[in-house]
């Protein structure tokens, strides 16, 4: 049986939308959207009692991190290698498709990476500012936690990892592979492994609880080019902030 944080990993390649991807983004069995309308955030749980986390929740995401207190962490230890560049329109987001043996080590417990999904604006915000785009890698450990990586991006140099994914962007409901290309997730990280730490949810329908949030500090840069690429196809594909409800967020001493 599937873990139910994980039905939306269904899809093939959807980290945010899509039936068939491991992702911090679980659809329901509803139509919904960010774009204001019948399905936009305001209706997720109104509408659909089953979806009730999405209003009543206390650890919703995402948020706007204000402080952090320090706080004794592990290190993370990224064991990412190169993969061959697929990926999924889900119609709500950019979703890369991850082959099996992408780990993340958090101390010594292990997280296999699910999915990868692109956003624009960042998920999360800082000091009420987000950034340009970001990146969500999923994971999930060996007893079916899901825990969730977020990467800001901000416009400057051309990001080399993605530019084989921006340039050739899938049409809605499309899985497409880029032929003699690989990806490297290792190239979606920054050199500064500091990071925020945050009990949180999915950030979708059903809006499920129960979810850790790694939120790295440092950002990434993405082309200008690049950033107008994606929102060309994919623009305020982000659920609006919630509040903290006396959440702690930490970072490593």
């Amino acid at each position: 049986m599937i873990h139910p944080l994980l039905r939306h990993f269904a899809f093939a390649v959807a980290l945010v939308s899509g039936p068939g991807i491991a992702s911090a983004e679980e659809p329901a069995d509803m139509p919904w959207s960010y774009s204001a309308g019948p399905a936009d955030p305001t209706h997720w749980a109104t509408d659909h009692p089953e979806n009730e986390a999405c209003g009543a929740g206390m650890d919703q995401s995402p948020v706007d991190i204000q402080l952090a207190i320090r706080a004794d962490l592990p290190a993370l230890d990224f064991q990412y290698t190169d993969m061959p560049a697929s990926m999924t329109n889900s119609d709500n987001a950019l979703v890369i498709n991850v082959p099996p043996g992408q780990t993340l080590m958090v101390g010594e417990r292990a997280f296999a990476l699910q999915s990868i999904s692109l956003h624009s604006p960042s998920t999360h915000a800082v000091g009420g500012k987000r950034s340009a785009m970001s990146a969500l890698l999923t994971h999930t450990s060996a007893g079916g936690s899901l825990l969730v990586v977020e990467v800001f991006m901000q416009a400057g140099t051309v990001n080399t990892a993605l530019a084989p994914l921006l340039m050739h962007l899938p049409r809605p409901g499309e899985q497409i592979s880029v032929r003699n290309s690989s990806i490297r997730p290792g190239g979606l990280l920054p050199p500064d492994k500091g990071y925020f730490s945050l009990d949180g949810s999915l950030t979708t329908p059903p809006c499920s609880e129960g979810v850790d949030w790694i939120i790295m500090k440092t950002p990434i840069t993405v082309g200008a080019d690049q950033v107008l690429a994606f929102r060309r196809q994919f623009k305020d594909n982000v659920r609006p902030l919630q509040p903290l409800n006396g959440r702690v967020v930490r970072q490593p001493l």
